[in-house]
């Protein structure tokens, strides 16, 4: 059933792709909306408040979606729970699609925010050799070498693009969040008894946490904030969103959290990690490569006109990095 898998990886793709372009847009609609708030303040906790309450949007759509198809599978089968899955909802969900929220923010493209993704193998490896004991081989060496490589030449397009240093960095925090999940995810996979529906529930169980920490964060910081929006005359709250903006994230917790999640998780049940990791590794370049082909011409991409060269450059190397680390 090896083709079934390639396929889920390969779907998963697809859907991951599509919902990179609905991001950007989706952010971009978003700082317009609240331009006044990002430009008049400075005060970081209220822009928080506000990315996360969209994300919960996004996170709240694949939950529903996700039950909707689980609940006759709950009836039929058992499913065995693990406290990994509380960690890989909380990393891959919640803390890690929120720092590529910020990412696409501070780059304004969530194709290019997303190359961050391929740093992950620097993670996996660190983890791999001195948490779980494995053999540091010729493949993880080479890996590392191009990652430091296009982790270099990111930090210098960062640079001379003036973006600013805190977008570098909530990218690496992101691949680091989501590494981190997806290890979770396989250690669910690994402690519990094999079922050919568990990539499903587990994503649905997993998602649940990372909706639930939000919400709880979320809730926090509103009450926190409420205060200081009412001396600054601020008026956005917590269940009150702009619909024109809500639409983009509805529609990246349909493709991204419902669907590209699954999917990944599927094609990991059937070809393992390796397998689907190495598929899953096109998404990023094919992101920018598609976004590129349909919107060159946009002012958002033309202020990355002099840069585009060095980012398909940047994605190959890290492409590269991502497709060496499996082996």
């Amino acid at each position: 059933m090896i083709w079934v898998g390639f396929f889920f990886s390969f779907c998963a793709v697809l859907a991951w792709v599509i919902s990179t372009l609905v991001v950007s847009r989706g952010i971009k609609e978003l700082k317009e909306t609240y331009k006044d708030i990002f430009n008049r303040v400075k005060d970081y906790s209220i822009k928080i408040e506000i990315i996360f309450t969209y994300l919960g949007i996004t996170l709240l759509t694949g939950t529903i979606l996700l039950s909707l198809s689980f609940i006759p599978l709950f009836i039929q089968n058992k499913f065995e729970f693990s406290g990994f899955l509380i960690l890989a909802g909380i990393f891959s969900f919640s803390a890690g699609t929120g720092l590529y929220y910020f990412c696409t923010l501070v780059y304004e493209k969530a194709e290019i925010a997303s190359q961050f993704s391929r740093v992950g193998p620097f993670f996996s490896i660190i983890f791999g050799v001195y948490i779980f004991g494995e053999i540091f081989n010729i493949f993880d060496l080479v890996s590392l070498i191009l990652l430091g490589i296009g982790i270099t030449l990111f930090l210098i397009f960062t640079w001379t693009g003036k973006f600013g240093l805190i977008g570098f960095f909530l990218g690496i925090l992101t691949s680091l969040s989501w590494t981190s999940g997806g290890i979770f995810m396989n250690l669910a996979f690994l402690t519990t008894p094999s079922n050919k529906f568990n990539p499903l529930a587990y994503t649905l169980i997993s998602l649940f946490f990372g909706f639930l920490s939000l919400l709880l964060f979320n809730l926090v910081i509103m009450l926190r904030n409420r205060k200081k929006k009412k001396n600054q005359g601020i008026k956005f709250h917590f269940f009150k969103v702009e619909k024109s903006v809500a639409k983009y994230f509805f529609i990246h917790g349909i493709l991204s959290t419902s669907i590209g999640f699954t999917l990944n998780f599927f094609g990991i049940f059937y070809l393992g990690v390796s397998g689907a990791a190495f598929i899953m590794s096109l998404w990023p370049i094919l992101s920018l490569l598609v976004g590129y082909l349909l919107y060159s011409s946009s002012p958002d991409y033309l202020r990355y006109k002099e840069h585009i060269k060095w980012l398909f450059l940047i994605a190959i190397i890290l492409l590269g990095a991502s497709i060496i680390s499996i082996f």
